[in-house]
């Protein structure tokens, strides 16, 4: 398992509040201004 995966399920119930979506793992290279960066545990 991956580890964003991990802390999302990790912290399971205190995300059910939130409004939009958490990406684990997500690649930071496809959204920054200079396409640079590894994975993000988790973004929101």
């Amino acid at each position: 398992m991956m580890r964003g995966q991990a802390l999302i399920e990790k912290l399971g119930d205190r995300l059910a509040g939130l409004r939009g979506r958490v990406t684990p793992n997500a690649e930071m290279d496809k959204i920054t201004w200079f396409r640079a960066g590894g994975l993000a545990d988790a973004l929101f």
